[in-house]
Parts: C-alpha cells; structure tokens; sequence
C-alpha cells in the first residue's frame, strides 16, 4: 500500500511540474521538481546471518545486489526535499535475496563546478530485506517433506537507515539532469532476523549497513 501512495503521488508532481503559472508578465513558468529512475549495486553487510550459516554449514547470503528505483524532489532553493524507492535483487535462483527500500531526503543543489553540480543528500530510509537458505541433499518419503521441517526457510529483516550520498547533476541551458549517485547507509540499529511463518529462538541480529552506487536518469528545473 505505502509503495501504491508513493507512485501516486511522485504521478501528481510530474502533472503539477508541468502545470503553467502565469507571472505579471503571463509567462510560462514551471514547477521547480526533479525526476529520477536509477539502476545500480550495492554491498550489504550480513556479518551476524553469515557467521551462522557458515558454522551451519550453509551458502552464505550474497553481499551484493542489484537495484532500481524511481525518485522526485522539490527545489525550495536553497534546499531540495525527496522521496524514492527503490527495489533490489541478489538473483532469481532459489537462494537469491530481494530488498526493498525507501527513503526521505533533504539536498541541496548550490555547490557546482562549470557545469557539473555537487548535490549533497541526507536521508533516512526505511528498508526489507528476504533470502532463501537451501538445504540440499535431503532424503525422505515425500509426505514428510510437507508435514515437516522444510528444505527451504525464508528468512526476512526490517530496519531504519540513515542514507548519505553525493548526486552528481549536469546543467544545460533549460534543465538539470541528474546522471550519477554515490552513498552509503548505516542501520540505526541491530535488528533480529525472522523466519516467515515461524517464531523461532536465538535467532541472529545484524545492523544491516551498505555501500550503493546508482546512474541516475532524470530532469530538473
């Protein structure tokens, strides 16, 4: 539902951003928004999870995925207020991870060099993470494999975020278009790992931090 609304509303910015204002002068002017869609990686941490499935003897969870999102932003000059989202992936065999991630920003776009923009960005963001543990290898009657433990167990995670990166904006003579972001986010807190459809005991806890970078393409005013 939460992803439903901010769709929605990133739709109505673009319809509001190309709505003309008339001036004293009746001309044209136009919303100051900034629309991006980003396609990227990232390195997640999963030192806690990892260090059990190793000592269990199972394939750790991959690091890195891949990601892309959509995003908007209002220029108040001289901050900028967004929001994204964002969803990502380690694969899609049967031990592949999936996240999705959102996040509130502030930025700015007044620190520039010729024509490149240096936009700093400070956010916090909101994300979910899943992954498929496998054991292979099992052997059995194939009633028991329903009415017991099964061979594959999803796992799922749930935190906050503080989300710290660099967009880098190339200014031409009627628009500012977004082309790259760098940034990192550190897990507010360390957070216990779930077994869906289970309430399990000692289970692991990781403060799920990671590296991302994005191309970014997109317009502003």
């Amino acid at each position: 539902m939460k992803k439903h609304i901010i769709l929605i509303f990133i739709a109505l910015c673009y319809y509001l951003s190309e709505v003309p204002i008339l001036a004293q002068q009746e001309e044209r002017v136009k919303l100051p928004f900034e629309f991006t869609v980003s396609a990227g990686a990232e390195i997640n941490n999963f030192s806690n999870l990892n260090a059990r499935l190793k000592d269990l003897g199972l394939d750790k969870t991959k690091p890195v995925m891949l990601s892309g999102g959509i995003g908007v932003a209002y220029d108040f000059n001289p901050v900028m207020l967004g929001t994204s989202i964002s969803a990502g992936t380690s694969g899609f065999g049967d031990r592949s991870g999936h996240q999705s991630y959102w996040r509130g920003y502030f930025s700015s776009n007044r620190i520039r060099s010729g024509n490149i923009i240096f936009s700093p960005e400070l956010g916090l963001g909101y994300q979910q993470l899943s992954n498929n543990v496998v054991k292979e290898g099992l052997q059995g009657e194939f009633n028991d494999f329903l009415i017991s433990t099964p061979n594959q167990t999803r796992l799922e995670h749930k935190g906050t975020a503080l989300d710290v990166g660099i967009s880098l904006k190339k200014v031409t003579s009627s628009r500012i278009d977004p082309f790259l972001r760098i940034g990192y986010r550190h897990g507010l807190k360390s957070s216990s790992w779930k077994i869906q459809g289970a309430d399990a005991d000692n289970v692991p806890s990781d403060r799920i931090s990671n590296v991302y970078v994005q191309l970014l393409l997109g317009i502003g005013r």
